[in-house]
């Protein structure tokens, strides 16, 4: 009882101080050379009763995942940004994801489908079971011509291991390994903890009094904050860029980049953008333009933020003025793309175009 206590008050002890820190952060975001707190932008698609569920915009095209009354479509938008064409589906869809091999993707609660992106008609093949997708997708991170990347959780999922997969030969070769040691330990530790309080409980089961029942109570509050708090993995994403794998770590400061040839000579640069207070653990990538944008929350407010080349500091930030919370945010062309509503009344979700 005592740790969740002392826990409970470090969070408020922390969110004090961040709340503390947000205002300075706010006068440093503005400092930033070429500011801009509203941009201009259009909506790309608002269609009444059509309710945006996903969309996905990249080099390879503009796709809006659709939801009418009774029926969900998948459409792609030309280069002006008008209905190209449009397929009905026969099924339930979740969601668009663009996987490691760059095929287009949709996701449902029980199935994946490969988009047909090679003609005028898009199409949309037979399915494969969602399994199909845990087992060979939700963990592939990119490719170069000879690798296929993947990321592994460990030690409570505060170790993260990229491995790359030949393939020609299969052969599997650890490229990095990124964890902090002193999360690592405490994670470890709370695990322990957990799996002899549930042991102990078990025990207790036949006969349990009104200390037991909060004594219970307790225990299960210390295993909802090791599962989404204690366990939950920091953010270290790799992305592959002209051929080159980059990963940008940030348990330790640094960016660690490789030549997928010579995969055992890693270039290291410091970086220190995800220090800012308000950091919103996110990075976006624009192959057109060949831009990294990181995003920030200060006071209620969702700022993207463009990202040097060379030292990845931060060079110019925007605030995204229609929603502060939008479920996708995508750059492309130097263009960001994100959802919004326009009122409680008008609940149904539509696609914005706002200028970088």
């Amino acid at each position: 009882m005592k740790r969740f206590t002392i826990t409970i008050a470090v969070c408020f002890l922390v969110n004090y101080i961040f709340g503390q820190e947000d205002s300075t952060f706010l006068k440093e975001i503005r400092n930033i050379p070429e500011v801009t707190i509203n941009a201009t932008g259009q909506t790309v698609f608002k269609q009444p009763n059509i309710h945006l569920l996903d969309f996905h915009i990249d080099e390879k095209g503009k796709y809006l995942l659709l939801k009418g009354k009774k029926n969900y479509f998948l459409s792609r938008l030309d280069e002006e940004l008008k209905m190209k064409s449009t397929v009905l589906l026969s099924f339930k869809p979740e969601r668009l994801h663009r996987d490691c091999l760059g095929d287009l993707q949709i996701i449902s609660a029980d199935s994946i489908y490969r988009v047909q992106e090679q003609t005028d008609e898009i199409g949309v093949y037979e399915p494969n079971s969602i399994s199909f997708y845990r087992d060979y997708y939700a963990d592939c991170m990119g490719e170069t011509n000879n690798y296929l990347l993947y990321k592994f959780f460990s030690n409570a999922n505060q170790t993260v291991t990229f491995n790359a997969i030949d393939k020609y030969d299969h052969s599997l070769r650890m490229v990095y390994r990124a964890e902090d040691t002193i999360q690592v330990l405490a994670a470890i530790d709370w695990k322990k903890q957990i799996e002899s309080d549930a042991y102990s409980f078990n025990g207790q089961m036949q006969e349990i009094n009104t200390i037991q029942l909060a004594a219970s109570r307790d225990k299960f509050q210390d295993l909802m904050f090791y599962t989404f708090v204690v366990s939950k993995p920091d953010y270290i994403p790799l992305f592959v860029w002209e051929n080159e794998i980059c990963i940008f770590d940030h348990y330790n400061d640094v960016l660690v980049r490789f030549d997928p040839n010579r995969l055992d000579k890693p270039v290291v640069q410091p970086i220190s953008y995800h220090k800012h207070p308000g950091w919103k653990k996110e990075l976006l990538y624009d192959a057109v333009t060949k831009t990294v944008y990181t995003t920030f929350s200060v006071n209620g407010h969702l700022y993207i933020t463009e990202l040097s080349k060379t030292d990845f500091s931060p060079v110019k930030s925007i605030q995204i003025h229609n929603n502060s919370f939008p479920a996708r945010l995508i750059v492309h062309d130097g263009f960001l793309y994100y959802d919004y509503t326009s009122s409680f009344e008008d609940a149904y979700k539509k696609l914005f175009r706002q200028q970088l």
